[in-house]
């Protein structure tokens, strides 16, 4: 298998080419963001002035170690403008969402555990929760492969000059069918169930959550009436689960078209590489669960391997 004859310099220029990505994102957001900040600060300190001016009597100080103290609530999601009976943020819906973005590790920051005893608990269950998790999501990846890969192979026979389109196009209908099902359906959903969210947002959310980024800016179950709310937590868990899971699965599908190796194999050490390693979607073989298929039928079959012969 041959390899790139400067092996040092591709992964050297990799190294590079994402410092420079970093660095490009880096000014992009600053300067789309920045002006609003600095926009924002100063009509907050317009209202603050305009406050203490017509309101004489309160004093300065004492007026901003109230609004210190009341603010330092939004570290723990509580909110001086709630009802302290009523609008608890601790509920078993939202301590369920709050286990799931920690099992699929999205993590919010919403929800977080306060007492000593609450963050103890939080690091045994993740230590013991994450694992298992990964598992289950390993177990669903894998079996969506095998699935998505083998019946699509059947009682088709290709030429050799398809046999790295028909993949490509496979991988390409599964994204967006993935795309529809799980980002811009949720997305309109979200946009109609949540208040203030409009559609941008919603999808930014959706996007945001799969990719177990997690910001934590935009947290469902705040909009939606509490004769729903338990349901709706229990949709939305769900939904994390098997959207990060159908997430892993498309990076799986595309790590293994041909186009996806052959870049791999640019940066790769050649002694990480051996001739056991096919992708199932450029693979000749065809999987053990496709028996009864011919071989040669299958779109997945390449007779072309990472080095271009």
């Amino acid at each position: 298998m041959s390899m790139h004859p400067w092996p040092g310099c591709a992964i050297t220029a990799l190294v590079i080419t994402h410092a420079a990505y970093l660095a490009f994102g880096a000014w992009l957001f600053l300067a789309l963001e920045r002006p609003g900040e600095i926009q924002y600060q100063k009509d907050l300190q317009k209202i603050w002035e305009d406050f203490l001016q017509e309101h004489e009597c309160v004093d300065g100080a004492s007026l901003k170690e109230f609004v210190e103290h009341v603010l330092s609530g939004k570290m723990f999601a509580i909110s001086a403008l709630k009802n302290t009976t009523s609008d608890l943020l601790w509920s078993y819906p939202s301590s369920l969402l709050f286990v799931s973005t920690l099992l699929t590790t999205v993590g919010y920051g919403y929800t977080v555990p306060v007492s000593s005893e609450g963050k103890v608990l939080c690091i045994v269950y993740v230590v013991l929760g994450i694992p298992l998790t990964l598992l289950l999501v390993s177990a669903i990846v894998q079996r969506l492969v095998l699935l998505f890969t083998c019946r699509s192979s059947h009682h088709l026979r290709i030429g050799a000059e398809v046999q790295h389109t028909i993949p490509c196009l496979h991988a390409l209908v599964l994204v967006c069918f993935a795309g529809i099902a799980f980002i811009f359906i949720p997305a309109v959903a979200f946009s109609a169930l949540e208040k203030n969210w409009d559609f941008t947002s919603a999808l930014y959310f959706c996007i945001v959550s799969l990719t177990t980024i997690g910001l934590g800016d935009y947290v469902p179950g705040q909009g939606v009436s509490h004769h729903f709310h338990g349901l709706y937590m229990i949709s939305i868990s769900i939904y994390l689960l098997l959207g990060v899971a159908t997430m892993i699965f498309i990076l799986e599908i595309s790590s293994r078209l041909h186009f996806a190796q052959r870049i791999a194999a640019f940066f790769m050490p050649k002694m990480l590489l051996s001739e056991e390693e096919r992708p199932i979607l450029t693979s000749s073989r065809t999987p053990t669960s496709c028996k009864g298929s011919d071989a040669s039928a299958s779109i997945y079959q390449s007779t072309a391997t990472i080095d271009g012969r």
